[in-house]
């Protein structure tokens, strides 16, 4: 219908990643540009373009514990707990970068309704002491659970079956519901579909897998390989290899 071609689809919130105005939408190794997203008809319209650049989203997000923990274990130096999680993100702005070298050309903020999805996960609560120890050694804690929280999504496939993708994540310094620091792994999808209960019983062995993954790749502060994520809403920033491998 006049000219227009359906090239593909997209939903919820990667929806809102992959195709706000300005983004660099790629298809079958085609580019084109999103020029209009239509959130009340649920179109995006998109242009040929042959561009220098990509873009990137920067999102926010937060989680709210829904009622009591399903499932709690405690061991020396931290609780674990599984439970039903509202999830909460918000795109704010986008990243330019070019195609060649990743050099950042320009940030354009973004003013998007934010989306919200209720699923289960598991989280690590850490005690005051671990980040006041952190924070005393002259490392950085928010980089240090920021990167625990990517090293052990990366190593999550090993547990369950499923693709990084499929799990999300969240660390915060302080968390209001849980009163101390944490770090979130949940379910990706609304309403969960289990993968977050394959660890109930095996954080410590995930723990240990991740720990391995860290100490053992040869980069002095951290990569692709070890504590970078290439879905990282805050482009990889804070992390601190040292503070990971310490708490």
């Amino acid at each position: 219908e006049d000219g227009k071609t359906l090239i593909g689809n997209s939903s919820g919130v990667r929806a809102l990643k992959e195709c706000h105005e300005g983004a660099v939408y790629l298809h079958r190794t085609k580019q084109y540009v999103v020029s209009k997203l239509d959130l009340h008809r649920r179109n995006v319209i998109v242009k040929n373009a042959k561009l220098n650049y990509y873009t990137r989203a920067v999102s926010e997000k937060d989680t709210e514990i829904l009622g009591a923990p399903l499932d709690s274990r405690e061991f020396p130096n931290f609780v674990a707990r599984v439970g039903r999680l509202k999830v909460t993100e918000r795109i704010v702005a986008y990243e330019k970068r070019r195609t060649s070298g990743q050099e950042l050309i320009g940030v354009v903020d973004l003013d998007l309704p934010p989306v919200h999805f209720e699923t289960v996960g598991f989280w690590i609560e850490i005690p005051d002491m671990i980040k006041e120890a952190i924070q005393e050694a002259g490392l950085h804690f928010m980089g240090g659970i920021h990167a625990l929280e990517h090293a052990a999504i990366a190593m999550f496939p090993l547990f369950a079956l499923c693709d990084r993708d499929d799990i999300g994540g969240i660390s915060t310094p302080q968390h209001e519901q849980v009163c101390r620091a944490a770090v979130f792994i949940y379910d990706g999808h609304p309403g969960g579909v289990g993968l977050a209960r394959h660890i109930d019983g095996r954080v410590e062995e995930l723990l240990e897998k991740t720990r391995s993954l860290v100490q053992g790749c040869p980069c002095e502060e951290g990569c692709p390989s070890c504590i970078h994520s290439p879905k990282c809403g805050s482009g990889n920033k804070p992390l601190d290899k040292q503070a990971c491998l310490e708490i």
